[in-house]
């Protein structure tokens, strides 16, 4: 549940981005999205650790 959290503030923050090219928006909206994000995929290696849950580590395309 916690990545489904943080994909669909990554997505709120790629629209922000896009709405704040036409509109004025809080710079500070855009940044909270972003560690809002980040706080999500953290906490959801923590819950997995704490449950024993094996991660599968990403591999970046190279």
């Amino acid at each position: 549940l916690c990545h489904v959290a943080r994909t669909i503030c990554r997505r709120a923050e790629r629209l922000s981005i896009q709405v704040a090219e036409q509109n004025q928006i809080p710079e500070n909206l855009i940044k909270y999205l972003n560690r809002l994000s980040d706080f999500f995929f953290m906490l959801s290696r923590i819950l997995a650790k704490d449950l024993n849950v094996k991660q599968i580590p990403w591999q970046p395309r190279v």
